[in-house]
């Protein structure tokens, strides 16, 4: 049997198996590609699976120190496949079967679909493609433009460290407080958890300041906040049922274009209603 298991360089816990195109036909074009898949032509032919009496033999020589988990031990002795010897070679009958264990088809299924839908949807915990991953393609010199964009990253690291030095130069002990600080170790944010735009607390300072607006009653901050916070809602759900008013903000292009309004807020606009429209403005109001 031949060996398919590749251990990685970073991701040292896993165990992949590549090298399927050695199952596909003779004169599959996917055969020659090298680009696509780990860099080399393929022209080998299907491991053929071992039999039941050559696994026996194959493990009656072996010898094991534990019982299943013994995976650092075997890898030191050479075996990467094996770790332990299964009981069940002691029926007679057993080393005679084909199928001595079946597939699991539904945890199959459930880890291949797993797999897709946590790295399509870079879900944290299940996603396999992460930083380790780009590196393992750098390492096994495959896939060039999906390798991690360290180059520049690490000459932004060295202009930090550089800009930090030359304000120690001129700058009394005091000015390097933590936050200083915290600016060497934002490139290494950047390469675990991608852009900073991502994750900066610039739009919840914004809304802090409309909510610290709701406020006006120092005493009750909270239930300012909420009653001012209910009111809104209930102006923008009103305000779905009347035609051409917008409840915040300029409006929509639509409703300026309607009042040719193309002035600056700061402009002073004069509105000159008709009777009509005094009359209800007075009912209004009383």
């Amino acid at each position: 049997m031949e060996k398919r298991l590749l251990q990685l360089d970073y991701n040292m816990e896993k165990n992949v198996y590549m090298g399927h195109k050695k199952y596909l036909s003779r004169h599959h074009p996917y055969r020659l590609q090298k680009k696509n898949f780990d860099g080399k032509q393929e022209h080998g032919n299907p491991p053929q699976p071992l039999s039941g009496e050559a696994i026996y033999f194959k493990l009656k020589e072996m010898i094991f120190s534990c019982e299943k988990k013994c995976g650092k031990n075997n890898r030191e002795s050479g075996n990467d496949y094996w770790k332990r010897r299964s009981n069940f070679f002691e029926l007679p009958y057993w080393k005679n079967l084909h199928v001595r264990h079946c597939l699991n088809v539904m945890h199959i299924e459930k880890n291949v679909c797993m797999n897709i839908v946590g790295t399509l949807l870079d879900i944290p915990g299940k996603s396999k493609d992460g930083m380790n991953s780009r590196l393992d393609l750098v390492e096994m010199n495959i896939r060039p433009e999906l390798a991690p964009m360290v180059t520049e990253l690490d000459a932004l690291q060295e202009d930090i460290v550089m800009t930090l030095c030359n304000l120690e130069k001129y700058f009394p002990p005091s000015f390097f407080t933590i936050m200083v600080h915290l600016v060497v170790h934002l490139v290494r944010e950047v390469k675990l958890c991608g852009p900073v735009y991502l994750r900066w607390m610039y739009p919840f300072e914004r809304y802090m300041k409309v909510l610290k607006s709701f406020v006006r009653n120092r005493n009750r901050p909270e239930r300012c906040i909420a009653e001012a916070q209910v009111c809104e809602e209930v102006v923008q759900f009103g305000s779905d049922f009347l035609y051409g008013l917008d409840p915040i903000g300029l409006g929509s292009l639509n409703s300026r274009e309607d009042k040719q309004i193309d002035k600056p807020l700061s402009t002073r606009t004069y509105v000159h209603p008709d009777m009509q429209q005094l009359k209800q403005a007075h009912l209004h109001i009383l």
